[in-house]
């Protein structure tokens, strides 16, 4: 018997020394922008405080789709200038970006939650937990797309009624 678990998603210690590539990728777009002023709390709790006038990037990914609330102030999401830190507490519905001087970044822009560019191994080592628990924590409300040689063959949202 044979339990391959991670490696169906080409993540673990040993995907790499098998030739597996990670299969899932986790991306969203920015929904808004919002412009503060130094010292200006973000997110519930005030948690963190602007420290200049900061350019934060809303993003549509939260708890409730399974984005663990340990990663509030402690990681990174991709976006096509690089990484943009996490600011303020991971919300239900959103979570939010410092994109300050990502002047390319705009409302509508790619997000990497976790892929080729932001590793799940080191956001799970950030969380205390293993890239498993980071795969099978997404939630049915997240829509998926599913794409075989660069091209969609499905796309399929699980909240049926």
């Amino acid at each position: 018997m044979v339990r391959p678990g991670l490696l169906l998603y080409g993540y673990g210690e040993f995907a790499t020394a098998m030739g597996l590539k990670p299969v899932m990728t986790m991306k969203t777009t920015i929904s808004t922008i919002k412009i503060y002023q130094e010292g200006t709390a973000i997110g519930y709790g005030g948690t963190y405080i602007t420290d200049k006038i900061t350019r934060i990037g809303v993003v549509p990914y939260g708890y409730a789709d399974g984005f663990l609330r340990a990663f509030s102030n402690k990681c990174s999401l991709y976006t096509k200038a690089g990484p943009a830190k996490l600011r303020g507490k991971i919300c239900m519905d959103m979570c939010m970006i410092d994109i300050t001087d990502m002047t390319e970044v705009d409302v509508g822009s790619e997000v990497e939650i976790f892929g080729n560019n932001n590793s799940i191994d080191e956001m799970a080592a950030i969380a205390g937990t293993i890239p498993y628990e980071l795969t099978c924590a997404v939630s049915k409300r997240v829509p998926r797309i599913y794409i075989k040689d660069g091209v969609i063959t499905e796309k399929e949202l699980l909240l049926r009624g």
